[in-house]
């Protein structure tokens, strides 16, 4: 017997039992992301359902990076499960860093945006905004203005 159930954040869990969590897009929008309390309003919506996993169960989080706080940044810091990312930005930084080891400044999806439409877009948008929903890099907040931004790259288990 299967079944799926569909929920979003601040929906109850109670009595649900998961063998396999899938997790899109946890913020709504790139301000949410930046507002400390609706992060932790997903942590703690991530802790319920957490509780709910069945042994063996797997958890599968996909989203932009919107900010060093964000959800798939908090689980491998503060969970104590092995989490594997990986990092795919829109613009590859480099074959020793691309998980598809593409070239640097191949498009990750050429049939809807090639490379000379990305580079408008980044010419045309805040720097941050870019790394974070484009290339999967949240820039380091703490850092004076002017200051070289963190590059992360794919972790490999």
């Amino acid at each position: 017997q299967g079944g799926l159930i569909s929920l979003g954040i601040g929906c109850g869990l109670a009595g649900l039992p998961c063998d396999l969590l899938l997790i899109d897009d946890i913020y709504s929008s790139y301000a949410k992301a930046q507002n400390q309390k609706e992060r932790i309003k997903v942590e703690n919506w991530f802790n319920d359902a957490y509780l709910r996993l069945q042994p063996y169960a797997s958890v599968v989080v996909t989203g932009a990076r919107t900010n060093e706080s964000y959800l798939q940044g908090t689980l491998s810091s503060k969970h104590s499960d092995d989490w594997y990312m990986i990092n795919y930005p829109a613009l590859s930084e480099g074959s020793e860093v691309d998980p598809l080891r593409r070239p640097k400044g191949v498009a990750l999806c050429p049939q809807m945006f090639d490379a000379e439409a990305l580079m408008r877009i980044k010419a045309s948008i805040p720097y941050d905004l870019w790394c974070s929903q484009y290339q999967q890099t949240p820039p380091c907040w703490q850092l004076p203005v002017g200051t070289e931004v963190c590059r992360f790259g794919p972790l490999t288990p």
